[in-house]
């Protein structure tokens, strides 16, 4: 007897697989059956956390998930934070995709959507010592820049 599941064999009594739990099958059954290689998602390197940025946000959990699989399935390697924000009265959550800042480019192709830029200070303006990540690289560039100093992007004003 063999699971059709995980391909445990087991002598014969045995009806189940105790690990994913279904039916066993007689081994020849599955002698016709083609062995598909199913690649695993990508994962995150531990390594790769300190590199990790936020890129985008969503307004619930499903739709972070949803984007994070599309980046899966695209090799792109994602994790979902969750922010809580308001006030101790109404305090919601906010959920966003981190990626490895290099990756912006490839991830915004991918999602169709545009890295969002975190306020700088309290007010949102971004002073002169500030920088921001290239769109191309993701690498950081100084605010006032019109060029990446690493790769040649052109920044329109």
């Amino acid at each position: 007897m063999i699971c059709p599941e995980c391909k445990s064999e087991y002598r014969s009594g045995f009806h189940r697989c105790a690990t994913c739990n279904v039916d066993l099958v007689e081994e020849d059954a599955l002698a016709g059956e083609k062995e598909v290689a199913v690649e695993p998602p990508a994962r995150m390197d531990p390594a790769m956390e300190s590199d990790l940025f936020p890129f985008c946000g969503f307004l619930s959990i499903e739709d972070a998930r949803h984007a994070r699989e599309d980046l899966r399935d695209a090799g792109i390697p994602a994790d979902i934070l969750i922010r809580e924000v308001g006030s101790a009265e109404a305090t919601t959550e906010e959920y966003w995709l981190r990626v490895p800042r290099r990756r912006f480019a490839e991830v915004a192709d991918a999602l169709h959507e545009e890295p969002v830029e975190e306020e700088k200070g309290g007010n949102g303006d971004m002073g002169a010592g500030d920088t921001f990540a290239c769109s191309e690289c993701g690498e950081d560039v100084p605010s006032d820049a019109d060029v990446c100093p690493n790769c040649g992007a052109r920044f329109d004003e």
